[in-house]
């Protein structure tokens, strides 16, 4: 799904702007009568962070729960986050506005929820070998 999202977005971005130039491709001949218009057709949509650190720990939590019963979980979930980043990275470089400046405390409250992972890790990993 990240990837459909990507190119998703790209098509719907270029579409607006070929619609408000009336298929010319020039960005000097616009249609919009006011710069917010304007801005608001050639601008990304804002970067949804808090969607994207619920996917990365929904992922963790479900790899660290079942991992040790069904360990083909590990290279799934590496290999889910690592699409989910390359996708995120394009969508930085050629869709999203700039991110907005934020301080430390949604990194320090991800790491905070991320340190019970482990912990959920061996509990049910010494479930799963002491249940007959």
């Amino acid at each position: 799904m990240p990837f459909i999202n990507v190119v998703k977005e790209s098509v719907i971005g270029k579409l607006k702007a070929r619609a408000d130039t009336k298929g010319s491709g020039d960005p000097f001949k616009t249609g919009k009568r006011t710069i917010q218009a304007y801005k608001a057709v050639y601008n990304g949509k804002d970067m949804p962070i808090h969607f994207k650190y619920s996917e990365a720990l929904n992922i963790t939590f479900l790899a660290m729960l079942y991992g040790f019963g069904m360990p083909i979980m590990y290279p799934m979930a590496m290999a889910i986050i690592s699409n989910q980043r390359l996708c995120e990275r394009i969508q930085v470089a050629y869709n999203y506005r700039q991110p907005p400046a934020m301080d430390d405390s949604l990194s320090n409250s991800v790491l905070t929820i991320m340190k019970y992972a482990p912990i959920m890790l061996l509990f049910n990993g010494y479930w799963l070998m002491d249940n007959q």
